[in-house]
Formats: C-alpha cells, sequence, structure tokens
C-alpha cells in the first residue's frame, strides 16, 4: 500500500466513503450505511464539525481507506455522550487502524475537556 495522506472529511467524500463501508460491509457486516445519501446525512448531522470532528485517511492507489468520526452526541441520562465511528479497509492495515484508534481518542478526550460537567 502507498503512504497513507489524511485530512478531515468534507460533504464531497460521501462517494469515496460510501466505497469504503461497503468493503467493510462486504468482510464484516456491521450495519454501515452503504449509500451516498445516507453517509451525506451522516457528515451533515448537527454538532458535528467535520474540521475538528472528521479524519479520512487516503491512498495514491485505493483511495478512501479509512474515516473516522467523533460526533457530539448531546448530554443524556446525566452523561455527555459521544458516538466514535471507526472504519478501516480489511486491507488497510494495523498502522492504519492505530493511527485512527489514536486520533479517535484523543479526540474524544478533547471533546470531553470542552465540555462542561
Amino acid at each position: 500500500m502507498s503512504e497513507i495522506s489524511w485530512r478531515a472529511a468534507g460533504l464531497a467524500d460521501a462517494g469515496d466513503l460510501a466505497r469504503l463501508f461497503t468493503a467493510i460491509e462486504l468482510a464484516a457486516p456491521i450495519g454501515l450505511e452503504t449509500e451516498p445519501g445516507e453517509i451525506l446525512a451522516r457528515l451533515s448531522m448537527p454538532r458535528l464539525e467535520l474540521r475538528a470532528d472528521t479524519l479520512i485517511g487516503a491512498d495514491a492507489v485505493r483511495g478512501v481507506v479509512a474515516y473516522a468520526g467523533a460526533a457530539d452526541m448531546g448530554v443524556g441520562a446525566g452523561q455527555f455522550r459521544i458516538r466514535l465511528t471507526c472504519a478501516v479497509h480489511p486491507d488497510a492495515g494495523d498502522d492504519v487502524l492505530g493511527a485512527v484508534l489514536g486520533w479517535l481518542t484523543r479526540r474524544a478526550r478533547q471533546m470531553c475537556s470542552e465540555t462542561p460537567p
């Protein structure tokens, strides 16, 4: 696999994410959205700031191979809730998975520290 470049997701990435999510669903069905319209709705969620709350990894050969999202789900039952999404192409490798999980952990901690108790 070629080198991965990382950036925030944008609404224009819905088609590429649909292909990534479809590849994941074929390997291990977990209920990810696989239609561009569904993914566009995910990326358009209130309280999801694409620049701060999402990450895409892409390589020159396959395009998008990883997606991470940390969505502020508000407070429920007195607890601050964050929905974490980790989507890594089955052939991407452990280093890509590790990078995504590290980013998600850092972002979730940052979101918690920015939220009043």
